[in-house]
């Protein structure tokens, strides 16, 4: 058994990719077999002990991708407006889904300042919802 990971670049979403290749050299695969492979590919991803994005996340990155992204300049009210449109509608979607919902704008801009710093560490979990 072989385990190769290869390094790519997403142009779409402006981000690093890792993609694994197993190589199997006997028919024969045990669970010992299938957990190395496992360990090894979340190993090579940097995923160890890492939990993956739940549905409001991936939500809350998609809500401020639809709206343009953040905006660059904080003055004039806009950041605050910006984060305060996304709090709507991410709990007009939480409401739907039975998702817990954020009390103010401050929470959303958070939680979604947390999810980039998750995406800049190269977890491979938080790349995969862009």
């Amino acid at each position: 058994m072989r385990i190769d990971m290869s390094r790519g670049y997403s142009n779409e979403f402006n981000i690093s990719r890792r993609r694994p290749t197993v190589e199997f050299h006997t028919s024969k695969v045990t669970d010992a077999h299938l957990r190395a492979i496992r360990k090894g590919i979340r190993s090579g991803w940097g995923t160890e002990r890492k939990k993956p994005l739940t549905e409001d996340d991936k939500q809350l990155l998609d809500i401020v991708r639809r709206l343009g992204g953040v905006p660059k300049d904080k003055g004039h009210g806009e950041y605050t407006a910006f984060f305060e449109r996304v709090r709507q509608k991410f709990n007009a979607w939480a409401v739907e889904y039975g998702c817990r919902q954020h009390k103010d704008w401050k929470v959303t801009r958070n939680k979604y300042n947390r999810l980039l710093k998750k995406m800049r560490q190269g977890d491979p979990y938080a790349q995969e919802a862009l």
